[in-house]
C-alpha cells in the first residue's frame, strides 16, 4: 500500500529520464541569452558614456531645449505670484528658472521687478545692470526696464539716460521714444519731448522698423518651436535686409501703419508737445489726425479744444494724455 504513494512507476521514472536532459540543455540557453543580453546593455552604457563625454552637438541642443522649457515653466510660475503681488513667491520662482537657465532674461527682468515692488530697489538696480552684461537681442528690455524703475524711484536724468540706450539697441523703439517723450513733458523739457514723439512717429510708420517689431514679437509666439525660434533670433541678429521686405506691399502696410492705435497715440502726444511750444496750429492737426484714427476719444477731443482756445485766447489749459 505504501508502494502507492513512495515508488515510482517504471512508466514514470522512463518519462523523468527523457525529460531530464531537455532541462539540462534548456538551462544553459538561457544562460547564454542573459549574458549576451548584459553584454548588449553594458555596451549600450559605454555608448552613451562616450557620447556624454564627446559631447555632441546634436546632443547639446537636445538638453537645452529641455531645459528651456522646465526653466519657462519655473518663470510661467512666478509670473503668476508676480500679477496676484505674491512678490516673495514670485521671486523663489524666478530663481528656479535661472538657475537652469541662467541667461533667461525674461526671468532676470521679472525677478527684478518683483524685488522692486516688494521694496528692494537696489536689489533690482543691482539685477538688471548684471543682465546688461549678457550678450543677448533683448538687451533693449533690460535697459528699458532698467529705466523704468528709476524713473518710478525720481531719478530722471539717470532714466533718460537708459532709456536713450534702449532705443540705440532695441528693434522698435517707438514705445521707448514714447515713454522718453512723457518724461520730457512731465520736466517741461517741451522741445525734448517733441523730437522723442516725432523719432515715436518715424519709427511707427517706417517699415523696416515694423518688420522688426513682427520678429521681435514672433519671438513670445514661437517660444516653444526651438527650430523657427532659432530662424527669428537669426533674423533679428543679422537686421532686415532689402529682400525680406519685398514680399509685402508698401503702400498697403503704410496705409495700415498710419491708422494703427499706437500711431494715434503718438499723434495726440505730439500735439501736447506742440501745444506747450505755442504751435497751436501744429498741436491742432495732430489731435486731428489722432481722431482720425480713433474717432470718439475724449481726451483728444478735451486736446483738441484746448488747442483751438489755445489758438483764438494765446492761454494754454491744461491738457489730457
Amino acid at each position: 500500500m505504501f508502494s502507492l504513494f513512495f515508488t515510482i512507476h517504471a512508466d514514470d521514472k522512463s518519462k523523468s529520464k527523457k525529460r531530464k536532459p531537455e532541462r539540462e540543455e534548456e538551462i544553459p540557453g538561457k544562460r547564454r541569452f542573459f549574458t549576451w543580453a548584459l553584454v548588449v546593455l553594458w555596451c549600450i552604457l559605454i555608448a552613451f558614456g562616450i557620447i556624454s563625454l564627446s559631447d555632441p552637438k546634436w546632443l547639446q541642443d537636445l538638453s537645452r531645449g529641455g531645459a528651456e522649457v522646465e526653466s519657462r515653466w519655473f518663470r510661467d510660475y512666478g509670473d503668476n505670484h508676480l500679477r496676484a503681488g505674491r512678490y516673495r513667491l514670485a521671486i523663489a520662482q524666478y530663481e528656479r528658472a535661472l538657475q537652469i537657465e541662467p541667461d533667461n532674461v525674461a526671468a532676470i527682468v521679472n525677478q527684478a521687478i518683483a524685488y522692486s515692488r516688494a521694496g528692494y530697489v537696489d536689489r533690482a538696480e543691482e539685477i538688471l545692470k548684471d543682465a546688461l552684461k549678457i550678450e543677448t537681442y533683448q538687451q533693449g528690455v533690460i535697459y528699458y526696464n532698467l529705466a523704468d524703475m528709476l524713473e518710478r524711484e525720481g531719478r530722471k536724468d539717470e532714466a533718460i539716460r537708459y532709456y536713450h540706450q534702449a532705443i540705440d539697441v532695441e528693434p522698435e523703439p517707438a514705445y521707448i521714444y514714447r515713454k522718453l517723450g512723457a518724461l520730457y513733458l512731465k520736466a517741461e523739457q517741451y522741445e525734448e519731448a517733441r523730437e522723442a514723439f516725432q523719432m515715436a512717429l518715424e519709427t511707427e510708420t517706417n517699415l523696416t522698423s515694423s518688420y522688426q517689431n513682427m520678429l521681435r514679437n514672433s519671438t513670445s509666439a514661437f517660444e516653444d518651436d526651438t527650430t523657427n525660434l532659432r530662424v527669428i533670433k537669426s533674423l533679428l541678429a543679422g537686421g532686415v535686409r532689402a529682400e525680406d521686405l519685398t514680399r509685402y506691399d508698401p503702400e498697403i502696410v503704410g496705409l495700415m501703419l498710419q491708422r494703427d492705435p499706437g500711431t494715434a497715440k503718438t499723434h495726440n502726444l505730439l500735439g501736447l508737445a506742440y501745444a506747450r511750444l505755442g504751435d497751436a496750429d501744429a498741436a491742432i492737426e495732430h489731435f486731428q489726425t489722432s481722431l482720425q484714427i480713433i474717432p470718439g476719444s475724449r481726451d483728444v477731443i478735451r486736446n483738441l479744444q484746448m488747442a483751438r482756445e489755445f489758438k483764438q485766447t494765446g492761454r494754454i489749459p491744461t491738457p489730457s494724455e
